[in-house]
């Protein structure tokens, strides 16, 4: 949901507002070369909204690119040094997918709902269906990444999440 993803990145950044570490999040900035690679871009594209016709058009498509710097500042400023937070927050990814891709199945299938499906990209409803193909994607990705670290039952639980995603 844009709205959750929204309310979700405005809470990082209070976050970052209440901690108020702003010399450590400096020292952070600095030595991160990709950081400062992504807000240079960045950057040059707020630069390039002084040639802009259009300028409703310009804010819109600068607010919609505002992820794309956010998450990185809050990673960089908030480094997760830590495994186990790293892997709580992926597997809170990878069950926020499954749970959603068989939400879609569900509906897909006539067992709730009723919606009825012109073709299989239908079957995506909550977000572009390009969009939640590129997030399975990355579930199986993530997946992937788990399974060599994972116990035998995860990896068997991992090894079912990717033969889902993949079907």
């Amino acid at each position: 949901s844009k709205v959750i993803m929204s309310l979700g990145m405005m809470l990082v950044l209070l976050n970052l507002l209440i901690k108020a570490d702003f010399k450590s999040y400096y020292s952070n900035i600095r030595r991160n070369q990709l950081f400062l690679l992504v807000a240079l871009l960045f950057l040059l594209h707020i630069v390039g909204l002084l040639w802009s016709d259009n300028i409703d058009y310009a804010l819109h498509d600068l607010r919609a690119k505002l992820p794309l710097i956010v998450l990185p500042l809050t990673l960089v400023c908030f480094p997760l040094s830590e495994r186990k937070h790293r892997d709580f927050i992926l597997c809170a990814f990878l069950l926020s997918i499954f749970i959603t891709s068989l939400f879609n199945y569900a509906l897909y299938q006539h067992w709730i709902g009723n919606s009825t499906y012109d073709d299989i990209r239908g079957m995506s409803r909550l977000v572009s269906h390009v969009r939640y193909g590129l997030l399975i994607s990355m579930g199986i990705a993530i997946s992937l990444y788990l399974i060599k670290n994972a116990g035998l039952l995860w990896r068997i639980v991992l090894t079912i999440i990717i033969l889902w995603f993949t079907y």
